[in-house]
């Protein structure tokens, strides 16, 4: 049996081994490690982006309208 350091995420309330395999770094934190594992939070970035994340073209739509109304 391993004796490596576990940590919890938050999310999925799992434990897994302590090192950047399963958590990215996050130095604000006490042990450097975030409080999400990789998968939980590679799952949330693909839940947030889609549903609150602005295309490229219609922020330039927007940024556009927002010169125009500026100068007049």
């Amino acid at each position: 049996m391993s004796t490596a350091a576990l940590k919890h995420c938050y999310e999925c309330r799992e434990d897994w081994p302590a090192d950047t395999e399963f958590f990215h770094r996050e130095s604000r934190n006490t042990d450097g490690l975030a409080h999400l594992c990789k998968a939980c939070r590679k799952q949330a970035a693909t839940t947030y982006k889609p549903k609150n994340h602005i295309t490229d073209s219609l922020q330039s739509l927007l940024t556009g309208l927002l010169h125009q109304g500026a100068r007049a």
